[in-house]
C-alpha cells in the first residue's frame, strides 16, 4: 500500500510538470518596415530548449535553437512564427501564422516634363507613387537648393548647370523611400550672331542671308512673313536664305524672317531678321524740238530725290543742253538702286525761209528813186 501511494503521487506530480510547460512567445513590435529588428521571447525562459522557425509566407524560412531571438526583416509580407519548447522530458509548440509582418515602403515615381531644359527652363514634376502599404501622408521633393513638401512641383531653373533631384516619401505605416530622379540638365539659348538688321537691297535684286550662332553646331530654319509690298509668295527653308525680293510699292518696305536658331542640345530661339527692300527709283525727261543752229535743255525729273543722274551723253547734271536731234536717255541711281532708263526722242526744225519778197527805194537821192 505505501509503494502504491508513492507511484500515485509521482504520476500527479509528473502530470502537473508536463501541463506547466508554456511555448507561448511575445514581441515588442509585431508590424515594422523592411530592415528593422525584430524580437521574439518566450514566455517561459526556465525551459532546457527553444526551437524557432521564421517562415515567411511564400518565401523561405529562418531557424533560432536560443531565446529571446533577434533578427532583422526585409521582404514585405506576412510571416508565420512557430516555437518548439521543452524540458528535457516533455515538448510543446505554439505556432501563430502571420504573426509578423512587414510593411511595403512606397514606390516612387514621378513624371518630368520632357527635356531639353533651356534657361530659364520651367519644369514640373508629377507624382504617380505608391504608399505601399498605408497611404501617403508625406512628401519631400529637393532640388536646386529648394525643398518642397507638396505632392507635385513646379520648379524654375534659371540659369544653366546640371542639377540633382531627390526625392523622399513616408507612408502612414512610417515606412519611407528616397530616391534620385535624373538630373535636370539646363542648356544655354542660342542667338543668332549674325545681323538681324542687314544691308538693304534693291528691289529685284536677291537677298542673301548666312545665318550664324552663338553655340557652335547649331542649325538653321526660316519663315518669311506675308508682305503685301513684296510680289513673291511667302517662303520657308533651312539653312541659308537665298531668294529674290520684289518691292511693288513705290516706296521703301520691311521684310520680316522669323529665324529659328537650334543649338545641338536642342534649345530653340526665334528671332527676326529685317531687311529693307528699297523701292527702285523712276525718272522721266521732258520732250524738246530745237530748231537748227538753236539749243535747248533736257531735264530729268526723278521719283525721289537725293540721287545721281547718268545721261546717255555720260554728263551727270540733272538738265543737260542739247542741240541735235536724237535720242537721249538717262539713268537714276539712290545708292546702289538705279532706275530703268528713261529716254526721249529730240527732235530738230529747220528755221522758216521768206521767199517772194522785193525792196524798192523812193527818197529821190539814189538811182529807183
Amino acid at each position: 500500500m505505501r509503494v502504491i501511494s508513492i507511484l500515485f503521487i509521482f504520476f500527479v506530480f509528473g502530470s502537473v510538470r508536463i501541463q506547466a510547460q508554456n511555448s507561448g512567445f511575445t514581441t515588442a513590435n509585431s508590424s515594422q518596415c523592411p530592415g528593422n529588428l525584430y524580437t521574439l521571447s518566450a514566455d517561459d525562459n526556465s525551459l532546457a530548449t527553444y526551437s524557432w522557425t521564421i517562415t515567411e509566407q511564400g518565401g523561405g524560412v529562418s531557424t533560432y535553437n536560443v531565446n529571446p531571438i533577434a533578427f532583422v526583416l526585409t521582404n514585405p509580407g506576412l510571416y508565420d512564427v512557430s516555437l518548439t519548447v521543452s524540458d528535457g522530458v516533455s515538448s510543446s509548440n505554439t505556432t501563430e501564422i502571420g504573426f509578423l509582418e512587414v510593411f511595403n515602403i512606397p514606390t516612387i515615381d514621378y513624371s518630368v516634363t520632357a527635356a531639353p531644359y533651356c534657361e530659364p527652363a520651367i519644369v514640373d514634376f508629377i507624382n504617380n507613387s505608391t504608399p505601399g502599404s498605408g497611404t501617403i501622408i508625406s512628401y519631400q521633393l529637393f532640388t536646386d537648393g529648394t525643398a518642397y513638401v507638396t505632392e507635385n512641383v513646379q520648379h524654375t531653373y534659371a540659369t544653366t548647370g546640371t542639377y540633382s533631384v531627390n526625392v523622399s516619401i513616408e507612408n502612414s505605416n512610417g515606412c519611407s523611400s528616397s530616391d534620385d530622379l535624373a538630373d535636370i540638365v539646363v542648356s544655354t539659348n542660342p542667338a543668332l550672331t549674325s545681323p538681324l538688321n542687314p544691308n538693304t537691297i534693291c528691289s529685284g535684286s536677291t537677298f542673301n542671308y548666312t545665318p550664324t550662332s552663338s553655340i557652335a553646331g547649331s542649325t538653321f530654319s526660316w519663315v518669311r512673313l506675308t508682305n503685301p509690298d513684296i510680289s513673291e509668295a511667302v517662303s520657308s527653308g533651312n539653312g541659308n536664305i537665298s531668294e529674290t525680293l520684289t518691292n511693288t510699292s513705290g516706296s521703301n518696305t520691311s521684310v520680316t524672317y522669323q529665324v529659328t536658331n537650334t543649338s545641338p542640345t536642342g534649345c530653340a530661339v526665334i528671332e527676326n531678321v529685317i531687311v529693307t527692300v528699297q523701292a527702285l527709283p523712276t525718272v522721266t525727261i521732258n520732250s524738246l524740238n530745237v530748231c537748227t543752229g538753236s539749243t535747248g535743255v533736257l531735264t530729268a525729273t526723278p521719283s525721289v530725290g537725293g540721287g545721281n543722274y547718268l545721261w546717255s551723253t555720260s554728263e551727270v547734271s540733272q538738265s543737260i543742253t542739247v542741240s541735235a536731234a536724237g535720242v537721249y536717255s538717262v539713268t537714276y541711281s539712290v545708292g546702289s538702286c538705279a532706275s530703268a532708263p528713261a529716254s526721249v526722242t529730240v527732235t530738230e526744225t529747220a528755221p522758216p525761209v521768206l521767199t517772194g519778197i522785193s525792196v524798192s527805194e523812193s527818197s529821190g537821192l539814189i538811182n529807183d528813186d
